[in-house]
């Protein structure tokens, strides 16, 4: 990766809004780029020399700078590799050894250069990740992958790649529901609702001062009380009489069966059927979830055993 390449990408985003260096400015405008880097920015340099701690590089583009390195590090002379920002404080930069294995992988790093994305620790992490699940590493691949994990930054990269793969549409809602069910391979309570198989406590007031138990039913008839009236306990009293939150346990039993309802659980209570025979409840979309899972699940349980592992 060239340095200049990583520091427009920077420089871009700032909100300083800073342009690109002059060349009459030279070192000390690119030293000044350098500082304001974000912790877990990597770049490419070769190690010139080596004083009380602070090391200076030379750049691809024939500029040097000068940062501290992180304790511990050892460092030679003409060494040359990728570091990362340990630390920043506006003055002193603190840098480490990158030591990320994709670095040493040519295939990857040739594929991220022809398609002009950066080397950054999320791309690479992305390339590895579609190189794993035996995915095109083109050009055009990587510019629609790449862009998909800039606009859901806080996402999974493995999320996101295998939710490409399998083509499932990227949207925040999807993400998260993607997400919350590897959480559950995890066992970590899902903070999503509608994944959890139960209902919870919940009080939707409208702007009358209207208390509902879910945004999904304020209909009259699930009114639990007017906050202008009606205080907690009556309107606690009043979920219980309805049994709201105990309905959402009254699963058919061919549901509590399924191999899949471990991590289903039903889904949410609106998707619901009511069977008169049996007085219970099946989700219709039932058959939908079991073509998901069936796809999607294998992949799922790898992604939560690989989170286990780190």
């Amino acid at each position: 990766m060239q340095i200049s390449d990583m520091l427009a990408q920077y420089n871009r985003s700032s909100a300083t809004g800073a342009t690109a260096t002059a060349p009459q400015q030279g070192v000390q405008q690119l030293v000044s780029a350098v500082r304001e880097m974000t912790v877990g920015n990597v770049f490419e340099g070769t190690v010139n020399d080596i004083k009380n701690g602070t090391v200076t590089l030379g750049l691809a583009n024939g500029q040097t700078v000068q940062a501290r390195i992180a304790a511990g590090v050892q460092l030679a002379v003409g060494q040359a590799m990728f570091f990362q920002v340990k630390s920043n404080d506006g003055t002193t930069v603190e840098i480490r050894p990158y030591t990320n294995g994709n670095l040493n992988n040519p295939t990857l790093l040739k594929a991220l250069d022809a398609a002009g994305i950066p080397a950054e620790p999320r791309m690479i992490d992305m390339v590895n990740s579609m190189m794993e699940e035996q995915m095109s590493i083109g050009r055009e691949s990587l510019m629609d992958m790449a862009r998909s994990i800039s606009a859901y930054p806080d996402a999974d990269i493995k999320s996101l790649v295998l939710m490409h793969k399998l083509d499932i549409p990227m949207s925040e809602e999807f993400i998260r529901q993607f997400e919350n069910y590897v959480g559950i391979l995890l066992g970590y309570q899902p903070e999503a609702c509608d994944q959890r198989g139960i209902c919870g406590i919940q009080n939707v007031v409208e702007a009358d001062g209207s208390v509902y138990p879910c945004d999904f039913y304020m209909l009259d008839e699930y009114r639990l009380g007017n906050f202008n009236a009606n205080q907690m306990e009556e309107i606690n009293a009043k979920r219980k009489e309805i049994g709201f939150i105990e309905r959402s346990l009254q699963l058919k039993e061919s549901c509590k069966s399924c191999p899949y309802f471990t991590i289903c659980r039903g889904g949410c209570q609106r998707n619901r059927d009511y069977d008169q025979v049996s007085g219970m409840y099946e989700n219709y979309f039932c058959k939908s979830y079991e073509m998901f899972f069936d796809a999607c699940l294998p992949k799922m349980k790898e992604m939560a055993e690989t989170l286990k592992r780190r």
